[in-house]
């Protein structure tokens, strides 16, 4: 029993920080039942912008049990603030503060950098073969 807390807790840390990352996509994470394992499910249901479920849900029989909402997202969401609320508390969200980079310059000079060595080694040519 205390094996299976442990790896539901790890599943939601891997849920919670998937779920935050991706905008515009709907999570629903429900436990089924609750007392012995055999009762213990989950159903997992990822919705993406378009509205098609892009995931297979996953259900076990619940004993009849109650069945418990342990996170969800909605589809419109297009903030990162809206998902971090949703998924970790309006409270964890409180204390974070914005940050801002600008990655333009970077990536830029990446692509001058690739470019670059695409023609000193000739690449910039089209194969004739």
């Amino acid at each position: 029993e205390r094996r299976i807390k442990a790896q539901k807790a790890r599943l939601m840390k891997v849920v919670q920080g998937y779920a935050v990352l991706c905008l515009g996509v709907r999570f629903r994470l429900v436990e089924m039942g609750a007392g012995t394992v055999a009762s213990v499910a989950s159903v997992a249901s990822v919705t993406g912008a378009a509205g098609a479920n892009t995931s297979s849900t996953y259900v076990s029989g619940n004993g009849g049990k109650a069945e418990s909402v342990r996170l969800q997202t909605s589809e419109r969401s297009t903030r990162f603030e809206d998902t971090v609320s949703a998924v970790l508390g309006t409270k964890f969200l409180g204390g974070l503060c914005r940050c801002r980079v600008d990655l333009t310059g970077a990536v830029v000079r990446a692509a001058r950098q690739a470019q670059a060595q695409q023609s000193t080694r000739g690449d910039d040519h089209p194969n004739p073969h």
